[in-house]
């Protein structure tokens, strides 16, 4: 709600909405961790167990990041809902922040 509220773009702002987006992406591969523990297998070509953290850590920042390289697929139902979800949710993260970011330093550099 800050980033909604401030008057203008500063290191402040530029710095929260980094963090934001990085907090998100963790959030999401905690999410996708969860997921893999109840349902062993729900994604594809994840590497061994003590492997499995740094492959879905890395699955949910090219998601949430709405990159989608393909090496990893979700394979269960809860592990594609999951995905389609962490992409929205970054997406609309990217798109509505981005936006307000931009719309205020326009209007302030009038």
């Amino acid at each position: 709600m800050q980033i909604y509220w401030t008057e203008e773009v500063s290191s402040a702002m530029i710095s929260a909405v980094f963090t934001g987006i990085i907090l998100l992406c963790l959030i999401a591969g905690l999410y996708f961790m969860l997921i893999e523990l109840v349902s062993p297998n729900s994604f594809s070509n994840l590497g061994s167990p003590s492997e499995q953290y740094n492959d879905l850590s890395y699955y949910s920042f090219i998601t949430t990041l709405t990159i989608g390289y393909g090496d990893i697929l979700p394979l269960t139902l809860h592990a594609k809902k999951a995905t389609m979800l962490i992409g929205l949710v970054g997406n609309f993260y990217s798109v509505i922040v981005t936006g307000i970011i931009i719309g205020k330093y326009l209007k302030h550099k009038t």
